[in-house]
Protein backbone atom coordinates (compact mmCIF):
# COMPACT_ATOMS: atom_id res chain seq x y z
CA UNK A 1 0.00 0.00 0.00
CA UNK A 2 1.26 3.77 -0.99
CA UNK A 3 0.36 6.43 1.24
CA UNK A 4 1.13 9.84 -0.45
CA UNK A 5 1.64 12.87 2.56
CA UNK A 6 2.04 16.04 2.59
CA UNK A 7 5.05 16.53 4.49
CA UNK A 8 7.45 13.56 6.33
CA UNK A 9 8.27 14.12 10.00
CA UNK A 10 11.70 15.33 10.59
CA UNK A 11 13.81 16.37 13.63
CA UNK A 12 15.16 19.32 14.07
CA UNK A 13 18.30 18.59 12.04
CA UNK A 14 16.22 17.41 8.55
CA UNK A 15 16.16 13.64 9.34
CA UNK A 16 13.30 12.06 8.31
CA UNK A 17 11.54 10.14 11.31
CA UNK A 18 11.48 6.34 10.51
CA UNK A 19 10.49 5.46 13.83
CA UNK A 20 7.70 7.64 13.72
CA UNK A 21 6.15 6.12 9.99
CA UNK A 22 6.87 2.69 11.05
CA UNK A 23 4.21 4.18 14.29
CA UNK A 24 1.80 5.14 11.18
CA UNK A 25 2.03 2.65 9.10
CA UNK A 26 1.20 0.34 12.17
CA UNK A 27 -2.07 1.71 13.14
CA UNK A 28 -5.25 -0.62 12.65
CA UNK A 29 -6.59 1.29 9.70
CA UNK A 30 -2.81 -0.14 7.59
CA UNK A 31 -2.97 -3.59 9.60
CA UNK A 32 -5.18 -5.40 6.86
CA UNK A 33 -3.47 -3.63 4.11
CA UNK A 34 -0.28 -4.98 4.47
CA UNK A 35 3.07 -2.73 4.26
CA UNK A 36 2.56 0.61 3.59
CA UNK A 37 5.19 3.09 1.79
CA UNK A 38 5.37 7.02 2.66
CA UNK A 39 5.61 9.17 -0.30
CA UNK A 40 6.63 12.90 -0.01
CA UNK A 41 5.02 14.97 -2.84
CA UNK A 42 5.59 18.16 -3.30
CA UNK A 43 3.56 20.76 -3.79
CA UNK A 44 4.14 21.32 -7.49
CA UNK A 45 3.81 18.50 -8.31
CA UNK A 46 0.14 17.96 -7.38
Amino acid sequence: MLEFVAELPKTISGKIRRVELRARAAEPRHEAAGATEFFYVPDQAR
